[in-house]
């Protein structure tokens, strides 16, 4: 390979580089206005209304009968498909202190 085709490939790859960069700044932007969108319906979401949206989901969320919540562990994982409804109501009741 001469200079002048591996000063090609080294600008080819700079620019693919350039482009991924791009790419991240918009997904980090998007997944910054979902996070503020989700903490802002989080806000405004009651408990009762957290656990009339999550009644059907029995199957897939462990509840604490007697304080009629969600138990969560450090983590919180989703298998299957769920509304948008439903994913608020799940981060309304996340991060909870235990009591």
């Amino acid at each position: 390979m001469d200079d002048s085709e591996w000063h090609a490939r080294e600008a080819l790859l700079l620019e693919h580089i350039r482009l991924l960069e791009e790419r991240a700044a918009r997904a980090a932007a998007l997944v910054s206005k979902a996070v503020a969108a989700m903490t802002a319906a989080k806000a405004g979401m009651t408990d009762d209304e957290a656990r009339s949206i999550l009644s059907d989901c029995e199957a897939w969320i462990d509840w604490d009968d007697e304080q009629h919540k969600p138990v969560w562990s450090e983590t919180i994982g989703l298998n299957g498909y769920f509304t948008a409804d439903q994913l608020r109501a799940v981060l309304h009741f996340a991060g909870r202190e235990e009591g």
